[in-house]
Order: structure tokens, then sequence, then C-alpha cells
């Protein structure tokens, strides 16, 4: 019979697998997390001697389960988070299965660093889809496997992608208005809402702000400035906003009575 150590300290202090087998192989059941091994064998014989030997000088090897690749996006600029997806890990030897991914962490950040984690998600698949708001902005993402007893790879090298929600376009009124005009402005898809900003100056200093979840405004009150801006942005399910439109400059129409007299 045979026994087998196999340990993260080169002394054999503790031990990770301490088996007895009669074969001259040995598979383990359960998986072993990344990192440096050491691993020795030594003989017991039977009969009229009953003695262990020697053990067998130490071998070591480097555990380290493949990291994902393949990231890709369909675009690089979109304008909702993207679907993302990357190679499945499949390895086999002679045609058999040897390794293949139970699951996948996926990482979102906006630093290359991952400091901070914007969105994260495990899954079975080989493509994820975010289901929550994504700011305007460049973000990166990494994949690592994860085997059958939920032990983590190394995670691939980040790939990135640039989410941009789109503008809406104004559509009245554009030159002249109305003491009480009604704002107009096409849908666009993914708006929960429309945020639209009224104001006396270019700036937007102390704006008249509405939110609406039609693609119109009317004011309550009359608009006694003869000259006014506005714009709109489109706001989504989970409160993220995308920019606004180009500012629209408005001047109302002066209307002059038609007077008449008696000859």
């Amino acid at each position: 019979i045979y026994t087998l150590q196999v340990s993260k300290d080169s002394n054999f202090g503790t031990t990770v697998i301490n088996v007895a087998t009669p074969m001259t192989t040995y598979t383990p059941v359960d998986t072993l997390l990344n990192g440096l091994y050491y691993w020795r064998v030594r003989a017991t014989r039977y009969g009229s001697v009953n003695t262990d030997n020697d053990w067998s000088p130490t071998q070591q090897f480097n555990l380290n389960l493949p990291a994902p690749s393949g990231l890709t996006t369909e675009w690089q600029n979109v304008n909702y988070a993207p679907t993302m997806c990357w190679d499945p890990i499949l390895i086999a030897d002679d045609g058999y299965p040897v390794l293949s991914a139970w699951k996948y962490k996926i990482q979102v950040g906006k630093d290359p660093l991952f400091s901070t984690i914007y969105d994260t998600k495990e899954t079975e698949q080989a493509c994820w889809t975010p289901t929550k708001g994504y700011d305007d902005s460049t973000y990166y993402w990494r994949v690592a496997m994860i085997d059958g007893n939920g032990r983590y790879g190394a995670y691939s090298a980040a790939a990135t992608f640039t989410k941009q929600y789109p503008v809406t376009t104004l559509i009245s009124p554009l030159r002249s208005g109305a003491t009480i005009p009604t704002f107009a402005w096409t849908a666009v898809d993914g708006a929960a809402r429309y945020k639209i900003q009224i104001a006396t100056n270019p700036n937007f200093d102390k704006p008249i702000t509405a939110e609406v979840p039609n693609i119109h405004y009317t004011p309550i009150k009359a608009y006694t400035e003869l000259v006014y801006y506005w714009r709109v942005a489109i706001r989504d399910v989970d409160g993220v906003y995308g920019p606004y439109t180009d500012a629209i400059l408005v001047g109302h129409a002066i209307f002059l009575p038609i007077i008449s007299r008696n000859p």
C-alpha cells in the first residue's frame, strides 16, 4: 500500500491530502486552491514485514486554474449596459473532458485596478447582461472561473466598454413660443422619465425643473420673460440620468392687435 501526502508546506507540517491507496496513481475527489504544493509517497509492506519505507524525494507543482479569455462585447460604445461574453473553459484529453468551469464570476469597475466594484455576478453561462442601470462612463470588466467546489481561479485581463445614454430630440418650441408653451421631444428607448429644465440664461442658473413620464410638458404658469432656454435629459428605472440635450433658445411671439376706426 502507498501513502500519499500533499501539502503547501515543504516540511509537511500540515497536509491537504493524506491518503493510503493500493494504486500507483491518485486523483483527489475535491479540488485544491490555486497555489504551490509539495507531495511525497512512501510504501508500506505487509506480510511478515509490516514497516514503512522512507518517503520519496519531495516533488512540487503549481496549481493554477485557467483564466477566461476572449472577452468581448458587441460594441465598445453602447447606449445601454452591453451583453458581455467570453470563451467557455473546457479542457479535454483524448476527447474526454478533464476540466470545465462550474460557474463564472464577473466584476465590473470604473478603474483598471477594480478598487471599487460597480457590479458583479456569478453565472453558469458564458455571457451576461446586467439588469441595473449604468452611469455614463467607461467601465472595466473581468471574469474568473469557479470550479465544482466553489474555488476561484485567476481573473482574466480586463476588457472595457463605454456607456453613453442617447439624447432625445427637442421638437417644440424651437423659435418663438406662447405665453404658456407646451414643450415636446422624441421618445428614447429605456427612458422611464424625462427631466426638463427651463431657465432665463444658458448656464441654467436657478432653472424651473420638472420630471415627467411623457414626451411633453406644459407649465402651470405663464412665462413673462422675453427669452428662455430649455433642455431635456432621460432617466432610467434605476434613477440614472443621461446627458442633457443642447439648450434651445426660445423667444415669445409678439402679437399686435388689429386696430380699426370708423370713418
